[in-house]
């Protein structure tokens, strides 16, 4: 486990905020598919029969509107009656069959908004996989999100990312950002081909796409798809930071700060972290926080450092409430408040933060900020030791010695 800075432990064990050991931890990319426009016309259809292919036949020889006329000598000045529009969908489907790909595509979206024809899912995704077969890149796209959300078929993520990728390979940025999110989902990532994503953000950086310089940054850095390579690394994060990319100088700033593939520098840490934090980035804000509350590189400024841990906090940054938590309990750079210092611990205790899980023991032990209760400071230290945390286990043994253990006394 990382040693955490909060913690009361050996100084020669204390770890400074510009070491390997405080490398922000990796940005993991939200699995969910934002549907388009197109894939929200296309419901779900597991409960939903598919209507039979019975379609009026027009009187007429054209699939025009028909009128009949009255008695009367001009018909035009008369109420015309309409017949509806009725295509021959048997006669479509040998046109279309063997033509474009355009072509079958639009047909596809014929049945799927059942427009000339009657409405039939089943034929629409029939045809759109006709067109995606002939290398069509919207439908190609618009297949990977149904497969991805199983709409009208079983979900199978697989072929999911291979018609995204298919479609990404022509372009199609949409289409790339569904496989890139896709792919890299907490529940797939061990699955991931990231050879194919490789390929796939390389020609999406060639036309300029400032978020594929990012991800090819962080597979250079981790070898992923691609042989390790911390020079080219920098230099898509360098690229990406240079459009003011958040996320790229945040990464950047984490380079500088560990040495990784560079030379230490505390003044582009700050600068880089400075640049992500004012617009917004959480964790830029949490780590700037942290080098002001301890003065790494710069003098000590409490100030500033409840500020951007503030800020970090209101975005649900975890380590932003633990250090806001560890400020009041303390009274580092505000006055002590107990109340505050456990309601902070709470929040990030309740995501599995080892640090928070000690010091809600160490509150209900005391009694600070919450009434004493050493059956509830058994249970959080003994949360806290879970993690190998020293100084947790030390705690746990104690209490047990005086009758309480996880809780129960």
């Amino acid at each position: 486990m990382k040693p955490n800075p909060f913690i009361p432990v050996k100084s020669s064990d204390t770890p400074s905020v510009i070491s390997t050991s405080n490398l922000p931890p990796k940005s993991s990319k939200p699995a969910a598919l934002a549907r388009t426009d197109k894939t929200n016309k296309l419901p779900r259809l597991s409960n939903q029969k598919t209507k039979k292919e019975s379609i009026e036949d027009s009187s007429s020889s054209s699939p025009r509107e028909s009128s009949t006329s009255s008695s009367h000598t001009n018909p035009r000045s008369n109420k015309q009656t309409e017949k509806k529009t009725v295509i021959d969908a048997n006669q479509l489907d040998a046109i279309y069959r063997n033509g474009k790909a355009e072509d079958q595509f639009n047909y596809a979206q014929m049945f799927e908004e059942g427009k000339g024809v009657d409405r039939d899912y089943a034929k629409a995704l029939n045809w759109y996989h006709r067109a995606a077969d002939q290398n069509h890149p919207e439908a190609q796209y618009k297949f990977g999100v149904i497969y991805a959300n199983g709409l009208g078929v079983e979900q199978n993520v697989d072929r999911a990312l291979s018609w995204l990728l298919a479609a990404a390979m022509q372009g199609h940025l949409k289409a790339g950002s569904i496989y890139d999110s896709l792919a890299l989902s907490g529940d797939l990532k061990s699955n991931t081909n990231y050879v194919e994503l490789f390929k796939w953000h390389t020609k999406a950086a060639e036309q300029g796409n400032i978020d594929s310089y990012i991800t090819l940054g962080v597979m250079y850095e981790e070898g992923q798809g691609v042989e390790k390579d911390l020079t080219q690394a920098l230099h898509w994060y360098h690229k990406a930071a240079d459009q003011n990319h958040s996320e790229a100088q945040f990464k950047l700033g984490a380079m500088y700060a560990t040495g990784l593939g560079v030379e230490k520098n505390v003044d582009r840490v700050i600068a880089l972290y400075s640049a992500a934090a004012d617009q917004g980035h959480a964790e830029a804000q949490f780590y700037l926080g942290e080098i002001y509350l301890f003065g790494k590189g710069v003098d000590k400024n409490f100030k500033k450092a409840l500020s951007l841990f503030q800020k970090a906090a209101a975005q649900r940054q975890l380590g932003a409430h633990h250090a806001l938590g560890w400020m009041y309990l303390t009274g580092k750079g505000v006055k002590k408040d107990y109340a505050k210092a456990f309601e902070y611990f709470q929040v990030s205790a309740k995501q599995g933060d080892a640090g928070s899980q000690f010091y809600l023991g160490r509150c209900y032990e005391k009694g600070k900020g919450v009434k004493k209760d050493l059956a509830e400071a058994a249970k959080f230290y003994g949360e806290a030791a879970k993690e190998d945390f020293t100084a947790a286990k030390y705690k746990v043994a104690k209490l047990k010695k005086l009758g309480f253990s996880n809780g129960e006394g």
